[in-house]
């Protein structure tokens, strides 16, 4: 059973899933409030809901899918390092590193990765840690970016970041991002301005330093 609270969440996170990663979704044994809404929201957005009552019929129809299988795609690079250079900046006192990913657009796993690297290089060459201040203001990420973009954000916070507050997020990505912060248990800080960005910076300095004694 799908909580009606957690259904937009579901079905938002769910679509994202297939279309980056999926060759074709069966589904099987759903209870008769999820097949309707499944069905209903297969209408809507045309969609084969591919619904069986039980899991043999369920492996037949994945038999009789089209394989959708292709060599692995390696993406051409969309940047540069010198379209990174001016969105990293360092400000010792804070400590803060400041990242601006305003109107910038992630288009798949290849952006991440090169965005990313060149990040981790400039943390590399500080050889300490920051807390992260994220213009996201027009930032978009795509869904071919998604998971590439997940997994590299949380790691780079587990090995280098303080705190990271994110400010400024469209609306799409702002939800994303609180999706993703529940389903992984982590405090997504987001704030509207730059402004109330550094006083939430500021808060989670002053706690870092009371733990400290």
């Amino acid at each position: 059973i799908i909580d009606s609270a957690a259904w937009v969440a579901f079905s938002r996170r769910g679509k994202a899933l297939n279309l980056s990663h999926s060759m074709g979704s069966v589904r099987f044994d759903a209870s008769d409030e999820t097949r309707r809404q499944i069905e209903r929201d297969a209408r809507t957005e045309r969609f084969d809901p591919n619904l069986f009552s039980e899991r043999d019929s369920a492996l037949a129809r994945i038999r009789a899918l089209p394989s959708k299988r292709r060599a692995r795609v390696r993406h051409d690079p969309t940047y540069s390092s010198s379209d990174f250079v001016r969105r990293i900046s360092f400000d010792a006192d804070g400590p803060i590193m400041d990242v601006d990913f305003s109107h910038f657009t992630f288009n798949h796993s290849r952006d991440v990765d090169d965005f990313y690297d060149y990040i981790e290089e400039r943390i590399i060459e500080s050889d300490r840690k920051w807390f992260f201040l994220v213009n996201m203001e027009g930032c978009q990420i795509l869904p071919a970016a998604w998971v590439r973009y997940a997994h590299r954000g949380k790691e780079l916070n587990k090995a280098a970041s303080l705190g990271s507050v994110r400010y400024a997020p469209g609306s799409e990505t702002e939800d994303d991002i609180r999706l993703r912060a529940e389903s992984q248990g982590f405090e997504p800080n987001i704030r509207n301005t730059r402004g109330e960005a550094l006083e939430r910076i500021a808060e989670m300095k002053a706690e870092l330093l009371a733990e400290i004694g």
